[in-house]
């Protein structure tokens, strides 16, 4: 099992602080959840089956600004959620992290970590990955001086307890150690952002550093840098693991104009040499190609936000490559449906791949004219292509959420962090939340709910595969009254009054039964809109 975090370098971070200052107060809700399908350049229709909302998660504590959702990756029935502005015991952005174990298919907050000796403006929390029962969170800017951290806990039963705290050897002040971690079973890297390998101050060229576990001690088995080390590079901004394979970004790599460029190292024995750069073959000014990264076996996604696309300034690409023995190919191109290429939409600002299925954020997405909203991408492999599966956006989704700042996919889920949602509806607190999404496979046979909206005093569920009769259970209890769409039975149902008892605001769970086969639909989450 892999673990793969995105992350960001200092001066977008900046940007988006600024942004949160700046939020609107008064947003209407979206009127349905939306999963749109997406449509290949050739119009051909592609199913993956379907993908729905089905929880929003939300910190117990949240506070302004915490920044909730920042960073997110799961593993199994576990998930960690990065909160990196929370104050913690009176100490302004020392950041937290939140826990969460899945039970019977719902998600539930376990516990809530911090640094042992956590400190003021530390952002712990900026970066997380998890892989079975350890997780470790980078702590970019511990004291003193921006040196950063690293921190590991394990879980003993339900608790988590932490089993270290991770420097390079020659960790020094303002190398934002920890500005990206991932893990890999007893391997983890971290990135330190601003490290400088040749001694000379300032010239930010990067560094990321490679730790093994042998029972439970963790000491450091390699530093890594460029080839050819550039200044201002920022080598380590992005790192990802997948068993003998690292990835690492350096998004600013030919400084004067950005291109920027990603690293593959292997491991043998105990040696980790490297591979191959990765540049796009279209690369130009300003792409900052490898600010996101991901790796699965001998496939690699890099994003680059700032891509340029059909003449238009960042609206942003990812890019695929695959390695043929230890060669490596750029097979694909990826940008956002004609309708969202949009200046600064910054699709590739977070990339997450896991087998054949891979998810892309571009938070800064205009929907439905509300600024940066954000959307986020879901891809599927097929041979030799890779076919857009969904465009999602939140069910309630506001100007400046910035919905898709962090994806992470997790067997049949796709986790999307929006660290500026409030969760009243409207921009006055921006706490954060996460978003998760169940993708269900293609199946003739079992009903797959899409949207749900009430109408009236109707509760209308639109799908696929229903089956007249189909019934509807609102919250476990089948509803009175409902019946197929006539012109549209296997795609519409509708309780006839069922919609009255939803109250405005109010969340419940929608499941559907074909009747005759007994068949059922995932439950999924529905929050009615503010009236």
């Amino acid at each position: 099992m892999k673990t793969t975090i995105k992350t960001l370098h200092n001066k977008i971070f900046i940007f988006l602080l600024i942004a949160w200052l700046c939020a609107a107060s008064a947003m209407q809700f979206k009127v349905l959840a939306q999963v749109e399908p997406a449509t290949p350049s050739d119009g051909s229709a592609v199913s993956l089956g379907t993908v729905t909302q089905q929880q929003k998660l939300l910190a117990n504590d949240g506070a302004v600004s915490d920044a909730f959702g920042w960073s997110v990756s799961a593993s199994g029935n576990l998930m960690v959620i990065g909160s990196p502005l929370a104050d913690v015991n009176g100490k302004t952005n020392q950041g937290a992290a939140y826990v969460y174990a899945k039970t019977n298919g719902v998600w539930t907050l376990q516990t809530k970590l911090t640094a042992d000796e956590g400190s003021a403006n530390a952002q712990f929390g900026f970066t997380v990955a998890i892989d079975g029962d350890t997780i470790v969170i980078g702590a970019r800017t511990t004291a003193p001086s921006n040196k950063g951290a690293a921190y590991v806990f394990v879980r003993s039963n339900a608790a988590w307890i932490q089993q270290a705290k991770l420097l390079g050897t020659d960790t020094v002040n303002h190398d934002r150690f920890g500005e990206a971690v991932a893990i890999n079973g007893n391997t983890i890297i971290v990135g330190a952002v601003l490290h400088d390998p040749s001694g000379t101050p300032d010239t930010n060229k990067g560094a990321a550093y490679v730790f093994i576990r042998e029972n439970a001690t963790w000491t450091q088995q390699a530093k890594l840098t460029a080839s050819t080390p550039q200044d201002y590079a920022f080598f380590g901004s992005s790192v990802a693991i997948d068993a003998n394979t690292i990835l690492i970004g350096a998004p600013e790599s030919s400084r004067d104009i950005r291109v920027g460029a990603a690293y593959v190292f292997t491991r043998t024995g105990t040696v980790w040499t490297e591979q191959a750069k990765l540049m796009a073959d279209d690369s130009t000014y300003q792409d900052d190609f490898g600010f996101s990264l991901s790796v699965s076996g001998d496939t690699a996604v890099v994003g680059a936000l700032g891509s340029m696309v059909a003449g238009t300034s960042f609206a942003g690409a990812a890019y695929i490559f695959t390695r043929s023995n230890d060669d490596w190919a750029q097979q694909a191109k990826l940008t956002a449906d004609a309708a969202d290429i949009g200046a600064n939409n910054n699709f590739g600002w977070a990339v997450s791949l896991k087998n054949d299925a891979l998810a892309i954020g571009a938070y800064s997405t205009r929907v439905d004219g509300k600024l940066q909203q954000g959307t986020a991408y879901l891809f599927k492999r097929n041979g030799a292509l890779w076919e857009p599966q969904a465009r999602l956006t939140a069910n309630d989704g506001l100007a400046l959420d910035y919905f898709g700042s962090s994806v992470a996919l997790n067997n049949d889920e796709m986790l999307i962090g929006t660290p500026q949602k409030s969760p009243s509806g409207a921009n006055t607190q921006q706490p954060g939340a996460v978003y998760v999404f169940a993708l269900t496979p293609a199946d003739s046979q079992t009903p797959q709910i899409q949207s749900v909206q009430v109408k009236g005093k109707k509760l209308l569920v639109t799908g696929v595969n229903f089956e007249s009769p189909t019934e509807i259970y609102v919250n476990g209890e089948r509803q009175k009254k409902t019946a197929n769409d006539i012109d549209n039975p296997t795609t519409l149902v509708i309780a006839a009054k069922s919609g009255r008892w939803i109250a405005p605001g109010q969340t419940v769970m929608i499941q559907v039964k074909n009747t005759a086969s007994g068949k059922v639909s995932s439950e999924i989450m529905y929050t009615r809109p503010l009236e």
